[in-house]
């Protein structure tokens, strides 16, 4: 089930990352991104309370849809948000923010689990998404939509030479690295006879490597 949910969630986020900026180029970014947030906060909601693989899956669905959004979008909306000489500091922070959360969910995640269950676990991940959303309602200005492609304009990109290479490649990495941690906690748990403390060092080793 863990395998499906983790896949489930790449390919849709796949797909968003490279449909998003097109499929909403007529609306708000400040609504977009707020939509995410959104997305996020029912997703978490939904796992926690699933009563089924296929509820499960789609409130999994709803997170890739939120994580490929946000990552198309945020670099394009850092540029709009804060001066030029200042887009180097906030893309800086973009990342590095990214690259932490990357290290500690896993880890955490498997930890707190273990301490309070995975649904609570869920619950907890809503709260965060809801104060993203209220910072979001407060801060972000409004950002009208600049000029983008079309749909014809994102194939003639793919099809240039060596991009769909390139993004398999990608794809193939991340498909890796997340599916190493899905499937190392239940080794290390029923062969390797680790704690759950041993369990999340590990994890957070693997993040920081």
């Amino acid at each position: 089930m863990a395998g499906q949910a983790v896949t489930a969630t790449a390919l849709v986020a796949l797909v968003t990352g490279l449909l998003i900026a097109t499929a909403t180029r007529n609306i708000d970014r400040r609504w977009v991104l707020m939509f995410f947030s959104v997305l996020q906060i029912v997703s978490s909601l939904m796992v926690a309370f699933a009563d089924s693989l296929a509820f499960l899956l789609l409130g999994r669905l709803l997170l890739g849809i939120a994580i490929g959004g946000f990552w198309a979008m945020s670099t394009a909306t850092a540029m709009r948000l804060v001066p030029a000489a200042h887009v180097p500091k906030a893309l800086a922070i973009i990342f590095s923010a990214v690259s932490v959360a990357t290290v500690v969910a896993a880890p955490l995640g498997s930890y707190l689990g273990e301490l309070i269950g995975w649904r609570n676990v869920f619950i907890l991940c809503a709260i965060p998404s809801l104060l993203a959303l209220l910072w979001q309602l407060w801060g972000l200005p409004s950002m009208r939509p600049e000029s983008v492609g079309t749909f014809s304009t994102l194939f003639r990109v793919l099809r240039r030479p060596g991009m769909l290479g390139g993004m398999l490649a990608t794809i193939l990495i991340f498909s890796g690295h997340f599916a190493f941690f899905t499937y190392l906690r239940p080794f290390l748990e029923t062969v390797a006879q680790a704690s759950i403390e041993g369990v999340s060092l590990i994890l957070l080793g693997f993040g920081v490597r």
